[in-house]
């Protein structure tokens, strides 16, 4: 009820008496909220579209186009079309009428492609289809029709792992994860093996390096002399052999190692031995500072 005792009614008039809800009322209401959710034209648009603009996907099963079609032509009473409204004239229709059955399956029907359309004739004659709940059956019989065609022209979707329930081989597999296009990875690059024939006669490293790299031995299989030095290290360098590095260790073979370790402890040996005798005459001679200090102290307290 309407708190005040008077109200403008529909019509415009002043009415001195409360305001009670009615149905009218709410249709009112509910039509002027119409007029900002929907265009003036909704149902002529809507009912256009089904009669010429809709077709079926080919992805789309027939029964989910059927059911959308048919919540699509349920919804058109509550939509505005153009009769409703001052500007329509005697001729304008209303549009907002829901399609009956023989409309709905000739909507069908026209939305589907030339092929099914022919096998629809073929499979019912020239029927004219009335009630869309049979109509659904022969397209579901002839949605099977169409499906079998379409595995027979294509083999490899039929038989795809996806569908047989078989996994593919590991190699496809790798080849499918490697991204968009599923181009196959690149191949790692091949390891070449390295052999050298005077490492191995004459003993050594003789998987490290080529014959024609050998930096130890010479051709006659006698010792190479330079082995070790930086010649050596240069020509094996320019030579492309180690990638740039020595084939031997920093210091040589293991005599000139023992060698370099054995020289190496002499020297700390003699610095051991120089720290030692420095800081023995510092003790001296501190300790012989402090003797005669304490001598003069004791001369001075006698006297």
């Amino acid at each position: 009820v309407h708190e005040d005792d008077s109200h403008t009614a529909l019509d415009g008039t002043t009415v001195d008496k409360k305001k009670y809800r009615s149905w009218k009322s709410f249709e009112f209401c509910l039509d002027k909220h119409k007029e900002f959710v929907f265009a003036n034209d909704a149902a002529d648009q809507t009912r256009r579209y089904l009669q010429q603009g809709i077709r079926k996907p080919f992805e789309v099963k027939i029964k989910y186009f059927m059911q959308r079609v048919q919540a699509i032509n349920r919804n058109l009473p509550f939509m505005p079309c153009l009769a409703l409204y001052s500007e329509a004239t005697e001729e304008t229709a209303p549009t907002n009428i829901p399609l009956n059955g023989t409309e709905i399956c000739d909507v069908i029907l026209r939305s589907l492609t030339s092929e099914w359309q022919a096998q629809y004739k073929v499979s019912t004659g020239q029927a004219t289809p009335t009630k869309p709940e049979k109509l659904l059956k022969q397209l579901e019989a002839i949605e099977k029709i169409m499906d079998q065609k379409a595995k027979d022209k294509n083999p490899q979707k039929k038989d795809s792992p996806a569908k047989s329930g078989k996994s593919g081989t590991s190699s496809e597999k790798r080849r499918s994860s490697t991204g968009p296009g599923n181009s196959p990875r690149v191949p790692k690059k091949q390891k070449t093996e390295k052999f050298c024939n005077r490492c191995k006669d004459k003993g050594g490293r003789y998987q490290t390096h080529n014959t024609n790299d050998c930096a130890k031995y010479n051709a006659d299989l006698t010792p190479n002399k330079s082995y070790g030095s930086d010649y050596t290290k240069t020509k094996n360098r320019d030579s492309g052999g180690g990638k740039g590095k020595s084939t031997k260790n920093k210091w040589g073979n293991d005599k000139q190692q023992i060698s370099h370790l054995t020289a190496a402890l002499d020297k700390v040996k003699k610095q051991m031995k120089k720290l030692k005798k420095s800081s023995g005459k510092k003790r001296k001679r501190h300790s012989r500072h402090h003797s005669s200090s304490d001598e003069s102290s004791s001369g001075s307290d006698s006297s």
